[in-house]
């Protein structure tokens, strides 16, 4: 038997709802974060996909190789699979899985260098402040062993890792904030063309006199 959505149901879920409403606010801003977070990150995506496409991008295969690489520590290092385990269960060959990975981590070797060459034209960098930030923020709600976890965090390897995922933020940043403004510009644009040129309020006034001295003219 379900339970009866009420406020006492509100204060089962969580002590910071005191009434029903306050759980269905809360749901609400979720929920619209989410959306909001996910039409972000579509414009974002579409924007450095668009530069993709149009830039010319070489690079030599090991770059592919080393990303696939980078992708497989990513999914078998966390422990709950091991890559031997997971071709068992996939009937795959470790080649197989590379060559299906491939197309991902050619996309993600193109993005990273057109991302590069972007952070490198507009001078964007990352301060060491701003590595100290975020993992503060990546911290702050790690009640136990919080000093390992930060000791960890700032280690030379992890600081480098750190500051990429900044310097690709805080370029994607850029970019999108250049596309929206040249986008608002074209809409503007766009806008500006299918709408008539207003009317003056003389030019109101005197067109219907206009039109029948012309008509005088024509009857004489």
């Amino acid at each position: 038997m379900l339970p009866e959505v009420s406020d006492e149901f509100a204060k089962t879920v969580s002590a910071e709802f005191e009434n029903l409403q306050e759980l269905k606010d809360r749901i609400y801003k979720d929920m619209k974060d989410r959306a909001e977070q996910q039409v972000k990150a579509n414009f974002e995506e579409e924007v450095i996909h668009s530069l993709a496409d149009i830039s010319k991008v070489e690079f030599p295969p090991i770059m592919v190789v080393s990303e696939t690489n980078r992708i497989l520590n990513q999914q078998f290092q966390r422990g709950n699979q091991s890559l031997e385990d997971y071709l068992k269960s996939a009937n795959k060959t470790e080649e197989q899985l590379r060559e299906d990975l491939k197309p991902s981590a050619e996309h993600r070797v193109i993005h990273s260098l057109v991302l590069g060459k972007v952070a490198d034209d507009e001078k964007i960098e990352v301060t060491d402040a701003e590595i100290d930030a975020e993992i503060e923020e990546m911290t702050k709600n790690s009640n136990e062993k919080k000093e390992e976890l930060v000791k960890f965090l700032n280690e030379p390897q992890m600081r480098e890792s750190i500051s990429r995922t900044l310097l690709t933020r805080k370029t994607v940043e850029k970019l999108t904030e250049y596309a929206a403004v040249e986008k608002k510009a074209e809409l503007s644009e766009a806008s500006n063309e299918e709408k008539p040129a207003d009317e003056t309020e003389d030019e109101a006034k005197t067109k219907p006199a206009k039109a029948r001295k012309k008509k005088k003219e024509e009857t004489e």
